[in-house]
């Protein structure tokens, strides 16, 4: 019984890092993206939807 708590606790762990990660990837592509434009040229438009589409 105590192993299989230690496991789910690890699993529950392990699903937290990889939702942060979709989070973070989601907010950085999403938002930071379209704030680069604005700040920057037409021309980097394509260099980052170029650089998302990688991923």
């Amino acid at each position: 019984m105590i192993a299989t708590n230690k496991y789910e606790r690890m699993m529950l762990i392990q699903a937290v890092f990889v939702c942060g990660a979709i989070e973070i990837q989601i907010i950085c592509f999403s938002f930071l993206s379209k704030l680069v434009v604005k700040l920057a040229d037409r021309e980097v438009e394509i260099l980052v939807n170029i650089f998302i589409n990688c991923y």
